[in-house]
């Protein structure tokens, strides 16, 4: 049983075969030990998982699966995956999971992470844009003197959040939590300085 991957040049060898191999284990309800390297700088850690749903966005490859090491539900990136072995042991899958509603407090696929609600100011220039799409399940826009708009959806405050509200720039202001606007203050602080840094040290 395999899954079906284009063979586009974004696809290794390896990203191929651990695919197939996460898909088979997922078809056959068959637990899977891994060795997964985290975000940033983290140690990779050995696990047993059982995988329950595989989805792609955006170009990316994300496994939802239990997590025997940190006993929840989490969502994993295979490409993260060093080794990839399926087990003889079976499992049951989640009664009455349902992939819709486990992404529906996700910005992107990290769901469950850090949930709340969140209002975001975005000026005259941008505000149209934003007007335009559908950002989140939970969204609701408000009009604002001067042709602002007022963003409020309740999500998880991940990394993914955080790296969208620095693409619109100065164009928008975290009212709430506070603790995602000081996140996104100090990412703008850091690549200013980082920037004249640069600049400094041009010839």
């Amino acid at each position: 049983m395999a899954l079906r991957i284009e063979r586009a040049s974004s696809f290794s060898d390896h990203d191929r075969e651990t695919l197939n191999t996460l898909y088979g284990a997922l078809m056959q309800k068959r637990r899977v030990s891994i060795v997964y390297a985290g975000r940033g700088h983290a140690d990779p850690t050995r696990r047993k998982i059982d995988p329950i749903h595989l989805t792609r966005c955006e170009g990316q490859w994300y496994l939802v699966a239990y997590c025997h090491l940190r006993r929840q539900i989490r969502t994993f990136v295979p490409a993260r995956m060093q080794s990839v072995r399926a087990l003889s042991e079976t499992f049951q899958r989640p009664p009455g999971f349902d992939p819709q509603q486990h992404f529906r407090t996700a910005f992107g696929v990290m769901s469950g992470y850090k949930v709340s609600a969140a209002a975001l100011r975005f000026d005259i220039e941008v505000a149209g844009l934003i007007r335009e799409r559908q950002w989140h399940a939970t969204q609701a826009l408000e009009e604002l003197p001067g042709g602002e708009l007022r963003l409020r959806m309740t999500c998880s405050q991940s990394d993914e959040l955080t790296a969208w509200l620095l693409s619109w720039g100065e164009h928008v202001a975290v009212e709430s939590p506070a603790e995602l606007g000081r996140e996104v203050a100090e990412a703008h602080r850091r690549a200013a300085a980082k920037q004249t840094l640069v600049r400094g040290g041009a010839v």
